[in-house]
């Protein structure tokens, strides 16, 4: 289990979110990601760190519809 001290903090889950080629925690460029479970206007991924070994998930969210034309 993972200790309190170790999750991820706001300023690397708000630089992720900007930026979600590397990883939160080492910056590393070495993630890499697995399928996507989908449910309605919602799917998540979970990534993983090849370098540090951290994994995450990064969570989508429908945010908008539009016309398919």
């Amino acid at each position: 289990m993972v200790n309190e001290k170790e999750l991820m903090t706001v300023l690397q889950s708000t630089s992720y979110m900007n930026n979600p080629t590397r990883c939160p925690y080492c910056d590393s460029e070495k993630i890499s990601r697995e399928f996507v479970e989908v449910d309605p206007g919602y799917s998540d991924q979970r990534v993983c760190c090849e370098k540090c070994g951290r994994i995450w998930m990064e969570i989508y969210k429908l945010i908008e519809v539009e016309d398919y034309v």
